[in-house]
């Protein structure tokens, strides 16, 4: 086996029947294309700040807009799908809600929702995800949670290292739909498997910091590698592994937003202490994905990270996080294994920055551009093939401009994918929104005195807001032309 080897001690549209005749056989062509994201607006159905879980009755809304780029017909508000979770997660004590989401196929009638979650006590405190089978949107019920996998109490650190809480962040990857077929017709040899990544990172067993390795720098974070099959009514997470490296790379825990499918393989982004970011290709081996090969490093910064990448026509591109600038890079390839510089966004410092495929194969970024602590609106900025373009709206919450109010709305990390659902084929965005002062700050930050300035003198972290949660809005596009699969 390729992957260094640590046993994790926790696990991480209704069709009508004119449609369903209209759809053909149950078989896929699987194209080298990445799966697909969009960012959207939302209004947000409120939803009551005790309850534990939010199947409350939800309802999609619609607007167009003369500001929207003409290849884009409206945005559909789906508002917030799931708020927090109907039992209190494995190792938590705090209340915990539901945050980034990640949408993937399974097969033509089925789709994975993978939902990160975050308890309150801790800066950015991971405490593992949920994963939800779906036909149709409305089928996003805390009922339905599936535990794919949890942060660990009594974490074993490295011999000598004592013991510590380990966090579990959002969960990434592939999914290889069953019924996939190869560009030439035949059947893709890994359908109805798929490989996700999860973030680990250890804190202080009180679960107030992060903790940090030996030489007092980062803490050390690793990978938690899972493989999951899906057999067409039943959804199973194989094995769970946590890996500090990859091939002979050692990992930051920076894991990709966005992946994109190269024939048989696909490529997944990730960062390294030593190079920075390199890109990965992974292959099915007959029992799992694995890594099989990677490219050279090519970031301009170490501090680049949370990359997400996609391919549009013969060409790939990676688009980093900057945490150190105002802003993202994009970087481009032919092979999807070496990239050169393409680009840079000039956002609001630190934020969050993803890069999505439109159903017409155009590409965005989205992110946030708004000053201070506060991220909203989410926008998204379009691509155009050698420039960033024109730039629009995807949720605006409550219209909060600054961070000097009674609310600091954190509206981030816009990650969409390109499904089949409910009879026909969506760019479905999914995201977090939420208010800052409801997050507890990591311990350096309240050391520096930035508790006085987010929540307000003397003071701490609020309630959860009842409107805070993973949403999603929708993006419709004038023509589907480019789509991660196609049906016989």
């Amino acid at each position: 086996m390729i992957l260094s080897e640590t046993v994790v001690a926790s696990d991480m549209i209704c069709l009508s029947p004119l449609a369903v005749a209209r759809l053909g056989p149950n078989m896929f062509t699987y194209r080298s294309l990445g799966s697909v994201v969009l960012s959207t607006v939302t209004l947000l159905a409120a939803l009551g700040a005790t309850a534990p879980a939010d199947d409350t009755k939800r309802t999609a809304q619609s607007s167009s807009s003369e500001k929207l780029p003409p290849n884009i017909k409206r945005l559909i508000h789906h508002g917030a799908m799931l708020t927090r979770p109907k039992e209190q997660p494995e190792n938590t004590t705090k209340e915990v809600a539901y945050e980034l989401g990640r949408c993937l196929q399974l097969d033509r009638d089925h789709c994975l929702v993978v939902a990160s979650m975050d308890e309150q006590g801790g800066g950015d405190l991971g405490v593992g995800n949920d994963a939800f089978v779906i036909q149709k949107l409305c089928d996003l019920k805390t009922a339905n949670a599936i535990p794919l996998n949890r942060a660990v109490k009594d974490y074993a650190l490295m011999p000598g290292g004592g013991k510590a809480f380990l966090a579990k962040y959002p969960g990434v990857g592939w999914f290889v739909p069953r019924g996939a077929l190869l560009a030439d017709g035949k059947p893709h040899p890994a359908a109805g498997t798929g490989v996700l990544f999860s973030c680990t990172s250890p804190f202080h067993t009180d679960k107030t910091t992060q903790d940090i390795d030996p030489q007092g720098k980062d803490p050390k974070r690793e990978v938690e590698v899972m493989q999951v099959r899906w057999d067409g009514s039943h959804f199973e997470v194989v094995s769970h592994v946590i890996v500090p490296q990859l091939m002979d790379l050692e990992l930051t825990g920076s894991t990709p937003l966005g992946s994109c499918p190269q024939d048989e393989g696909v490529l997944f982004s990730f960062g390294t202490i030593r190079d920075g970011v390199v890109v990965y290709r992974f292959d099915w081996n007959g029992k799992e994905w694995a890594p099989t090969r990677h490219g050279k490093a090519f970031t301009k910064d170490h501090s680049e990270t949370e990359t997400s990448l996609r391919q549009q026509g013969d060409t790939y591109y990676v688009q980093t996080r900057c945490r150190r600038a105002t802003g993202g890079n994009l970087y481009r390839s032919k092979d999807g294994l070496e990239y050169e510089f393409a680009g840079f966004l000039d956002t609001h410092c630190g934020c969050p920055v993803v890069l999505n495929e439109g159903l017409d194969g155009s590409l965005y970024v989205a992110s946030n551009y708004s000053p201070g602590w506060v991220r909203n609106p989410l926008e998204a900025t379009m691509w155009d093939g050698d420039h960033f373009g024109q730039r629009f709206i995807l949720h605006d919450q409550d219209g909060v401009r600054g961070d000097k109010g009674s609310s600091k709305p954190f509206v981030d990390h816009g990650v969409a994918s390109n499904v089949f659902l409910e009879g026909r084929w969506r760019h479905l965005v999914f995201y977090r929104c939420c208010d800052l002062m409801e997050r507890t700050l990591h311990g350096f930050q309240l050391q520096q005195g930035m508790g006085d300035v987010v929540y307000g003198k003397g003071k701490g972290p609020i309630p959860r807001r009842p409107w805070s949660g993973m949403y999603v809005v929708e993006l419709e596009y004038d023509h589907v032309t480019t789509t991660p699969y196609q049906f016989n």
